[in-house]
């Protein structure tokens, strides 16, 4: 469902996860959105809780950061909301994360919401995580060390077990 989201927007669409390990299908729907213009937000957590899951989570910044996603890290705690919109049309508010345990192993529940003003009223909260992160920006993060990327695609290798 996310990817076929991710596939029809026009405009711009925000994810919010604590914990993203995105498969491929969901990797390319946000390249896709991306370089067709739609605006797409990942919000994420700059509070770990998990240390080898941020490390295979931060594998992945490269790729989405190199085709215009734009990543913010909300600083104040431990993010751990998870909800999607969708050009104000479409929200989803749930369990589940934006990774392959929650997309195929565990039973995690979601809500669709519809509802103009419902969908309204989740994007009014995910801007405050916007307006309360800093934005992850491209440039700082190619300054990361070498050690720091063998530590990431290291712990890619093992993401699906994550």
């Amino acid at each position: 469902m996310l990817v076929w989201q991710l596939h029809r927007a026009e405009r711009q669409v925000i994810i919010v996860t604590p914990y993203f390990i995105p498969d491929e299908a969901l990797l390319s729907a946000m390249r896709t959105a991306a370089l067709r213009g739609v605006t797409v937000d990942l919000v994420l957590s700059k509070v770990i809780d998990q240390r080898l899951v941020h490390l295979a989570q931060s594998s992945y910044y490269d790729e989405v950061l190199a085709v215009g996603v734009r990543i913010w890290l909300f600083r104040d705690y431990l993010l751990h909301a998870k909800n999607v919109s969708v050009d104000g049309t479409f929200a989803v508010v749930g369990s589940s994360n934006v990774d392959l345990r929650s997309f195929q192993l565990n039973e995690e529940a979601s809500l669709l919401l519809y509802d103009a003003p419902t969908v309204a009223a989740v994007e009014t909260i995910q801007r405050g995580y916007i307006d309360d992160g800093e934005q992850l920006l491209p440039t700082e993060w190619t300054r990361r060390s070498p050690t720091q990327k063998l530590l990431e695609n290291g712990a890619r290798l093992i993401s699906s077990l994550l």
